[in-house]
């Protein structure tokens, strides 16, 4: 068994130190883990709420094409991160792999461009929600609405 008294902690600069080791409290909760559980749905809903709309609109076989490819790149990347997972033990998730990988103002230009491109695709969802709602509103005797 691991000697817990200790353990050595290599930051993005490249300096080891050694501090004490803090085991783990078992204070999670409940309330704790239906965010984490919440947080792990929301991107698998956004992509399972476009999905039948893409089948409606699509072109058959290239959907299936598209999640190949993504699923293909999404593996790729998480082979790079499970590798730089071990050298990166900073707090501050992609942005210290970004910090570590090119540097201080490119991780800082990662910081802040995640916020604008979750804040994009949230508008997307939106929009897309916007557009089958009119459509199903008109196709049952609604109002026709510009989206």
């Amino acid at each position: 068994m691991a000697d817990l008294t200790s353990q050595p902690v290599t930051d993005i600069t490249g300096a080891t130190a050694t501090t004490p080791a803090s085991g783990l409290r078992g204070s999670i909760g409940v309330t704790g883990i239906v965010f984490l559980v919440v947080a792990a749905a929301a991107p698998l809903t956004a992509v399972g709420g476009a999905l039948p709309v893409m089948f409606a609109i699509g072109n058959g076989p290239g959907i299936p094409a598209a999640y190949l490819l993504v699923a293909a790149v999404l593996l790729l990347f998480s082979v790079g991160y499970a590798a730089m997972s071990r050298h990166v033990v900073d707090a501050g998730a992609f942005y210290s792999y970004v910090t570590a990988g090119l540097g201080r103002v490119t991780g800082a230009g990662a910081a802040g461009l995640a916020p604008l491109t979750y804040s994009a695709i949230q508008a997307g969802v939106y929009g897309l929600a916007g557009v089958t709602a009119g459509g199903l509103v008109t196709k049952y005797g609604g109002p026709d609405l510009p989206w």
